[in-house]
Parts: C-alpha cells; structure tokens; sequence
C-alpha cells in the first residue's frame, strides 16, 4: 500500500497536476482513446461503401469530404467565438453523436437505391468531417 501513494505523486508531479486533475485527465485520455479507436473502426466501413459505389467516383467522394471540412471547419471556429464554450462543446458532441445513430438508422432499414446512395454520400461525407 505504500506504492500507492509514491507513485500518485509521480504521476502528478510529472503532469503538474492539481488535486483533482487526474480523474480529468484519465477521463480526457480514455475519450481520446475512444475516439480513434471508433475512427479505426469507421473508416474501413466508409472506404469499402465507397468502393462498392464506384471506384471512379471515389477521388470525387474524398474532394467532397475535403471541401465540405474546410466549410464545417470555418463554420465551427465561426461559432466558437459567439457561444459559450461549454455550450458549444456539448453541442457539438450531440451534433455529431446524433448524426452518427440517424445514419445507423437510415443505413439499416432504407433499401439500397438512389435513396440510399444518397445517404451514404452524405454519410461519407460527414465521417470525413468527423475525422
């Protein structure tokens, strides 16, 4: 039990951290973590239905999702200066954990056709952004 502490301090010590800090810390380390793990997990799914679309239109799908994060990205930094910081975190969070169930929805029960093309266009193209 005496190895506890010492190595706490360590911890804190080599961070800097206040007391306190380090729920926030391994907090903030295991939504990291999650995130790429969950991208890791996306993006051959995004890539294989790109494929399956159309390799031609591929480079199309990847210039798309290009400009349309340059767009999102100034929009974002737009927002970020006129709404408050904690409002605007969790909203962009709900955003985007929003998008994620309506396209796992619309994904499963649209049939494959133009409609659902269209989907996964835009699918494509907000998994891009994401990430």
């Amino acid at each position: 039990m005496q190895k506890t502490p010492a190595l706490q301090e360590k911890i804190y010590r080599i961070f800097s951290l206040e007391t306190g800090e380090a729920k926030l810390l391994f907090s903030s380390l295991a939504m990291m973590f999650l995130l790429f793990a969950s991208y890791a997990f996306l993006r051959p799914i995004r890539d294989a239905l790109g494929i399956e679309n159309s390799v031609k239109e591929l480079k199309w799908l990847f210039f798309a999702t290009f400009i349309f994060t340059l767009l999102c990205s100034l929009l974002a930094m737009n927002l970020s200066g006129k709404i408050k910081r904690k409002l605007y975190a969790d909203g962009i969070f709900a955003f985007f954990a929003s998008n994620l169930v309506l396209f796992y929805f619309a994904m499963i029960f649209i049939q494959k056709g133009d409609i659902f093309l269209s989907i996964f266009m835009s699918y494509f193209l907000c998994l891009g952004e994401y990430f």
